[in-house]
């Protein structure tokens, strides 16, 4: 982290950056500097965008998965015209507008088109969405509804370290509300899981919005002049995150190493915007020079399929490409925009480096400081500024940094779902064919009048289906040796569909289970029953599998939460006015004297005087921060290693000399972990208070013994919950699980102090090892 202070001290500066990418003097010390480096920004950047359009349609599959149709787009028509809402004439319109009326439309004898309403129409099974939805769903809920959203953890464990932590965590987290971390980090855990990584952005490297606010809102309602002033209503750091198939980095070095700040020396992202977009932004600079190439625009056309999908023609239309050469520098013949092209497409970068300014003759600072360009066109700098921490926030799942590409954790699910389409597919051709019916009619055996009749009736469509009629000749099969039947004379051939149908949701069943045996799926984390017997032996292997499946998924959130954090932090330090106060909330008790040389004041108190809020300025934040230390709740929960600390604290409750060695924080760490791996769904959070010595008291002792109190009435609850599932199972005749299988076994009485007038509880039975169902 460099602050801006400094940077500006040694003319690292918005304005530096201006005056050489605008310098019209070829000659100049800076217009060299703009041919040189325009020269290596076009050659990245053409070379990042195409690279990256190679490698768009392993990307662009998930998105066609994710975004499959439950229903096809003919349904809305002819289910309307089916329920009576809309006309025959205007749903052969709608049909036809959608390039399939000669699907469900036929002419009748009098040359009349009518909708053919009965149809088996094609469905797209999505597993994608299924199975993604789940894991997401396990990640985001580790955070949603966490308080503060990003926890800064010292590495010191002074009582000052911890108010700057807590304070820095407060301030972070009214960013959170201000900015929409929440719902933008569960868009990214999404991401994650459907192109194996997300990269984040911040829009800029500070966002400061301002509005006229009432001077006194008691005043409010004054119409005189000097009653608002000019306000700051939020500010810090407001996350972007582009594409995959638009992101484009130095291949020399894992991208995941942007987080550590050691990985590429250059980054960046692509989009597509109007011409209009750049020419009215006013902080923008050289908008009237504005280049584009051949090859930028030839990558249109060969790459057809990607900008059709995402960047379609109805939305913006590509320039006209030059004829000639307008700047003989240049390697291939280039156009430049036009005041009037404002609804023609151009390309627009975010292009970040990392350079030494005064190597580079930028600048005097002499130490390597990342940079953010702003392109339009082909290589025409619009903007930038200088970055005083890392540009990006990486996450990834199971990615191998060895590999410039990785499958994601969707793509290992296409195939199952492509095949199961399948099926369900030949499933619905072979419905439609079961729907055919031959009538094979003797005509030499039948009156005339009769086969008048069933033709008329046929012709009529008065059956589900219209049948096919086919007339022989049984008096030709006569002459030819064959002989017919009286039952023979009218034959209805049809196919028998119940066997293809057993054997297709066969297949899908077989499908499934081959798919989640080798993507370490279960019908259980989707809310399904077993599809077979199950020993308890299995239930615990299960539950370990998905468990440790869950926390190796969610180390790459962690992974992408530290370096959002860093550059939060980062950023509030560097970025914030020296003499502006930070004002928060502060939950736990701190000393006034812990309050003044942490550099805060107190700014609110409680009714019984404690500290409620405080008030100071930016550079008190600094502290050591772990930057990886866990936000969210921990992974799991263990009730036999609840247990066996319970056993130990117990075994405390009598023997001073180790309690006394332990010494108050550690046991109360011991007692908060007891209660989290018991499953209780509470959040016991007992500290050590500012000031508060660590030896024990007579005090300390009594509470102890109520702690103690809480943890027996606590493990009697999961004894009273085992045993009522049992006989839950005995009157279902479902034998129940074996003791250390899939349900934990009864806790012993024995692991914490018995209150007092109370019955000791009795454990639970042991039954015997046995399948459950």
């Amino acid at each position: 982290m460099v602050t801006q202070k400094i940077l500006k001290k040694y003319g690292c500066t918005t304005e530096r950056l201006k005056k050489i990418f605008t310098n019209e003097d070829a000659a100049s010390t800076d217009g060299k500097l703009r041919k040189k480096w325009e020269l290596i920004l076009s050659s990245r950047v053409q070379n990042g965008i195409f690279d990256s359009l190679q490698k768009a349609p392993i990307y662009q599959a998930v998105d066609l998965a994710w975004d499959s149709q439950p229903i096809l787009k003919q349904t809305v028509p002819l289910m309307l015209y089916a329920q009576g809402l809309l006309k025959e004439s205007s749903c052969i319109k709608q049909l036809d507008a959608l390039d399939c009326s000669s699907e469900f439309c036929h002419k009748d004898k009098d040359g009349d088109i009518k909708v053919n309403a009965v149809r088996l129409y094609e469905v797209s099974v999505n597993l994608v969405r299924t199975y993604i939805t789940r894991r997401v769903a396990a990640q985001a809920s580790r955070f949603g509804n966490l308080w503060p959203y990003y926890k800064y953890e010292p590495r010191g464990v002074s009582s000052v370290d911890k108010l700057r932590s807590e304070a820095l965590s407060m301030r972070t987290d009214i960013m959170a509300d201000q900015f929409g971390y929440r719902h933008f980090n569960t868009q990214q855990i999404r991401r994650a899981f459907n192109y194996g990584f997300t990269v984040n952005f911040p829009l800029e490297g500070w966002t400061k919005e301002k509005q006229r606010m009432p001077t006194s809102y008691a005043e409010e309602f004054s119409t005189g002049e000097g009653d608002d002033e000019e306000k700051v209503v939020r500010e810090g750091i407001d996350f972007i995150a582009p594409h995959p198939t638009r992101l484009f980095w130095d291949q020399s070095a894992p991208l995941s190493q942007v987080n550590s700040d050691n990985g590429p020396m250059w980054l960046g992202f692509w989009d597509v915007v109007t011409y209009s977009q750049i020419r009215d932004n006013d902080e923008y600079w050289n908008k009237d020079k504005v280049w584009y190439t051949d090859q930028m625009i030839e990558y249109w056309s060969q790459f057809d399929s990607y900008f059709s999908y995402y960047f379609p023609d109805t939305a913006m239309a590509v320039p006209n490409k030059p004829s000639m050469a307008f700047d003989n520098d240049r390697k291939m013949a280039v156009g430049r925009y036009a005041s009037d092209e404002g609804d023609k497409a151009a390309y627009f970068m975010n292009y970040y480096m990392k350079i030494n300014p005064k190597k580079e003759g930028w600048a005097e600072y002499d130490y390597d400081v990342w940079v953010k360009l702003m392109l339009a066109g082909d290589s025409t700098v619009i903007g930038g500024e200088f970055l005083s921490t890392i540009p990006a926030a990486y996450g990834g799942i199971n990615q191998n940094d060895d590999r410039q590409t990785s499958i994601a954790p969707a793509h290992e699910i296409l195939p199952y779902q492509d095949q199961i389409t399948n099926i369900m597919s030949q499933l619905l051709l072979n419905m439609k064919a079961a729907c055919v019916q031959i009538w094979m009619v003797d005509q030499d055996a039948l009156p005339p009048e009769v086969r008048a009749y069933i033709k008329e009736s046929i012709e009529a469509g008065e059956v589900y289906v219209n049948p096919k009629a086919i007339f022989f000749s049984g008096q030709a099969y006569e002459e030819l040796g064959v002989k017919t039947n009286p039952s023979d004379v009218i034959q209805v051939i049809q196919i028998d569909i119940a066997q293809k149908v057993s054997e297709a949701f066969g297949a899908i069943a077989q499908l499934l289970g081959i798919a989640e045996r080798l993507l370490i799926l279960s019908p259980q984390e989707i809310g399904q029953p077993s599809p077979r017997e199950t020993t308890a032996t299995e239930v615990a292997s299960l539950a370990t599998t998905t468990e440790s499946v869950y926390t190796f998924y969610g180390d790459g959130i962690d992974e992408l939460r530290e370096g959002q954090k860093r550059i939060i932090f980062d950023s509030l330090i560097a970025y914030t006015d020296e003499d502006s106060d930070i004002e928060v909330p502060v939950i736990h008790r701190f000393t006034e004297e812990t309050i003044k040389e942490a550099g805060f004041e107190s700014a609110e108190t409680d009714t019984d005087g404690t500290t409620t809020r405080i008030i100071g300025k930016p550079k008190t934040l600094i502290h050591d921060v772990l930057w990886s230390s866990r936000d969210g709740s921990e992974r799991s929960s263990n009730v036999e290693a609840g247990k066996i600390i319970m056993g130990i604290l117990q075994s405390l409750s009598g023997d001073e000399e180790i309690r006394a060695a332990i010494g108050k924080k550690r046991l109360f760490g011991m007692i908060n972990e007891a209660v989290r791996l018991s499953g209780a769904g509470l959040d016991m959070k007992l500290e050590v208070a500012d000031g508060e010595s660590d030896e024990f008291t007579s005090m300390t002792q009594q509470k102890l013994q109520e702690i103690g109190n809480i943890l027996t009435q606590l493990a009697q609850k999961v004894m009273e919950h085992d045993q009522a599932l049992a006989q839950i199972s005995q009157a279902l005749g479902i034998p129940p699980s074996p003791q250390g299988g899939g349900q934990p076994a009864a806790p012993s009485p024995d692991f914490a102090p018995t209150p007092p007038g109370a019955q000791p509880p009795q454990p639970a039975p042991q039954p015997a090892q046995t399948p459950i169902q």
